[in-house]
């Protein structure tokens, strides 16, 4: 994993990003999130779970991943979770970068934010989110480009 950008003191849960769950079957990927889930700081949000939920092919996979996700803490979105997102929708038009990060990401960065996590990715969306908003800690899971086909 990149060092992350942003980070706090405090920031010490790591919201792992759907870009991230899709290459679990990595090894170096996997590795790294079996040393995040060995230090129990793995957290999950309600995003994520529906992307994954949705790339699944079967309603038994459907159940297996909402399984597995379970077992984690989840972050919860407070009153400010709207706004937080607003604002950073705002702000990567104010940046020239709309159309730069979806809306569920846009999302994981808000909850991120709010709750002081680390998102960890594999997905350019949160260097542009994190370009408007210098409290998004953020880090690539693998840099950038290094992941492909053959490492799947």
């Amino acid at each position: 994993m990149t060092t992350p950008t942003g980070v706090s003191a405090r920031a010490t849960r790591y919201l792992l990003d759907t870009s991230v769950w899709a290459r679990l079957a990595s090894r170096a990927v996997a590795e790294q999130v079996a040393a995040l889930q060995s230090r129990g700081q793995v957290v999950v949000a309600t995003p994520v779970a529906l992307e994954l939920g949705y790339s699944a092919r079967t309603p038994a996979e459907w159940d297996d991943v909402q399984g597995a996700l379970a077992t984690f803490p989840v972050l919860e979105p407070t009153g400010a979770t709207h706004r937080t997102a607003l604002g950073l929708q705002r702000a990567l038009w104010a940046a020239g970068k709309v159309r730069a990060a979806g809306a569920f990401d846009t999302l994981v960065a808000a909850l991120a934010v709010e709750h002081r996590a680390v998102v960890v990715h594999y997905d350019r969306d949160y260097e542009h989110l994190a370009s408007v908003e210098p409290r998004l800690a953020h880090a690539w899971v693998a840099p950038p480009g290094s992941l492909d086909r053959r490492d799947l």
